[in-house]
């Protein structure tokens, strides 16, 4: 390995390094907590050496968050392969619980996170544009809708409340393990029949 390669992954491997400890603080003791002095006393460098990374805690915590939505893209987009529309709705809502479920730290960073952090991320603008692994995400289920309703109108509004449905369902779990008592993947298939039903024989 030359030495232009070497820097380049100690570069990499410092980024992800100030990722990982920052994830830590903001998932234990919220946004407040983070603070570029602080993740440069973790990581063992100066201050002034993570602007060389971040421009500032804004620019990290907007990382973390591509990070999650980078994450939900990989665990759902194989479902794009579905050709069923209705199969693939099914597959959407399980394989969004599933992640949500598999990484509920990540999920409640991203999704459920204290309204200052979720007021960086949109200070700017949308966090990513329209060919950014969440925004694809949640393409396909625009996409999915389009089928199943046999138009575009209306889809969009379609896929944010399935999005809203199946939140609540994550975000309840995660919070209270013991509630709802019925096993999630059980109430997952019962919200996907629920929905397409809905989205099937509802108004034109």
């Amino acid at each position: 390995m030359g030495v232009s390669e070497r820097r380049q992954r100690e570069r990499e491997n410092l980024r992800k390094r100030i990722l990982d400890v920052s994830r830590e603080i903001v998932v234990a003791e919220g946004f407040d907590a983070l603070t570029i002095r602080r993740v440069a006393e973790a990581v063992e460098y100066a201050p002034g050496t993570l602007y060389l990374y971040f421009e500032n805690r804004d620019a990290i915590a907007r990382a973390l968050c591509l990070e999650v939505y980078q994450a939900m893209h990989d665990a759902i987009s194989p479902i794009a392969k579905i050709k069923d529309s209705r199969k693939r709705f099914r597959a959407f809502i399980r394989k969004y619980v599933a992640f949500a479920l598999n990484q509920p730290e990540m999920y409640r960073l991203a999704l459920m996170s204290d309204p200052k952090f979720s007021d960086v991320l949109l200070r700017d603008g949308p966090i990513e544009g329209a060919g950014g692994p969440g925004q694809k995400t949640f393409a396909l289920m625009v996409n999915t809708m389009a089928e199943l309703r046999r138009k575009e109108a209306g889809a969009f509004a379609l896929a944010e409340m399935v999005w809203v449905a199946v939140h609540g369902l994550v975000s309840l779990k995660i919070v209270c393990h013991a509630y709802p008592v019925t096993p999630v993947n059980a109430l997952a298939d019962t919200l996907a029949d629920t929905l397409l039903s809905g989205i099937l024989h509802g108004k034109p």
